[in-house]
């Protein structure tokens, strides 16, 4: 089967209650949205790498009224479309024109056929990704609640050294223990389950729990 063949089942398709161009000329091979998880977002910075060289902005005489076949000069055969979206905020898809060149088409294959085997299309890129987030998290907002949710939990306050250890073992207790179902977002930026982290630090330090 060629890579054409292949690509047919993700061939655009029009959405329920859509009013944007219609893009059914074309694979929609990846996406993401505003509230997307690292795996999906990690996935998104792979394709783009894979088929930057292709990837270019839409002309702007394509608009919400882009009908099948409509084509102007100078549109790149790989581009991004961007749709708001009522739960999620906004979706963009990564889309490849069915008249692409085999190359291009051929990338898109093989990375789909990586991720058939494995979800993720770049382990490193990821692990920083995650890495990155939870540091973001801790940094922005849970050191000062972390420990101001301990010192709830051991009935005092902490003493300077022990406040000084807090951010690396807070760094820890996530290597140790991930982060699971402690991390979530908002739909802005990551947010930790603080009185968590309290309860494995107060464990992992050995102090008395009195609340």
């Amino acid at each position: 089967m060629n890579a054409r063949a292949m690509l047919e089942g993700y061939r655009w398709r029009l959405p329920d209650s859509y009013a944007g161009a219609h893009w059914s000329d074309t694979y929609a091979v990846a996406s993401t949205h505003r509230d997307a998880d690292t795996f999906t977002r990690s996935n998104w910075h792979s394709w783009q790498e894979e088929l930057g060289e292709w990837i270019a902005e839409l002309p702007d005489e394509i608009g919400y009224g882009r009908r099948e076949g409509d084509w102007p000069d100078g549109t790149p055969f790989v581009f991004i479309a961007r749709a708001s979206h009522w739960a999620v905020g906004w979706v963009e898809q990564l889309h490849i024109r069915d008249d692409a060149p085999a190359e291009v088409l051929e990338i898109a294959v093989g990375l789909l056929e990586q991720l058939e085997d494995y979800p993720i299309l770049d382990d490193d890129h990821h692990s920083q990704l995650e890495w990155d987030e939870i540091n973001e998290a801790l940094e922005a907002w849970g050191y000062s609640d972390v420990q101001g949710d301990l010192e709830a939990l051991i009935g005092r306050e902490l003493t300077d050294d022990e406040e000084m250890g807090l951010p690396d073992t807070m760094h820890s207790v996530y290597c140790d223990h991930g982060a699971g179902d402690e991390m979530h977002h908002d739909g802005h930026s990551p947010c930790i389950d603080t009185e968590w982290f309290a309860e494995q630090i107060a464990e992992a330090w050995g102090l008395e729990v009195t609340a």
